[in-house]
């Protein structure tokens, strides 16, 4: 139970510092939404040592259709980072979630159960000095809708 309070504190606390939109910087990434919120969008991605873990983060740097809010992502993983994929299973903790232009709200999670689906894939890893890591790979998010109605899924793609 207390494992699992400090890993939903250090993502919330990984996507208060890094998520959000318009970022400085040229983009890292390039990715499109389709289903109950369409477009296509530039990012940003960030991958950071948090001690016995690693913080892998997604912003969008613009709004992205008609959405509200467009949280691409905060992923907590088990360190060392490594090549390969990861699922929502495989990650410590996970949030990506979506409000639409009526205001429903979509999500992947993992937390105390998981919703959604998620598949980060890591092809490249390079450590820099300063803590982070320059990552490059593919995220593929199903964010299901959260609520009983039952409305159409957002399916995020990203290559970075």
């Amino acid at each position: 139970m207390l494992a699992g309070r400090i890993r939903t504190a250090a993502l919330a606390a990984l996507l208060i510092g890094w998520a959000g939109p318009a970022r400085a910087g040229a983009p890292t990434c390039h990715g499109t939404a389709r289903g109950a919120v369409e477009g296509t969008f530039d990012c940003a991605v960030e991958a950071r040592h948090l001690g016995e873990s690693v913080g892998v983060t997604f912003s969008a740097l613009a709004q992205v259709g008609d959405a509200q809010s467009f949280g691409l992502g905060g992923f907590q993983l088990a360190a060392p980072l490594r090549v390969g994929q990861y699922a929502l299973a495989d990650m410590l903790a996970a949030r990506s979630s979506v409000i639409s232009g009526s205001g429903a709200l979509y999500a992947a999670t993992r937390t105390s159960r998981d919703h959604g689906e998620v598949r980060l894939v890591l092809k490249s890893i390079r450590p820099l000095a300063s803590g982070a890591y320059e990552v490059h790979g593919t995220l593929h998010a199903v964010l299901a809708p959260s609520g009983a109605a039952r409305q159409d899924d957002i399916t995020i793609e990203v290559e970075f």
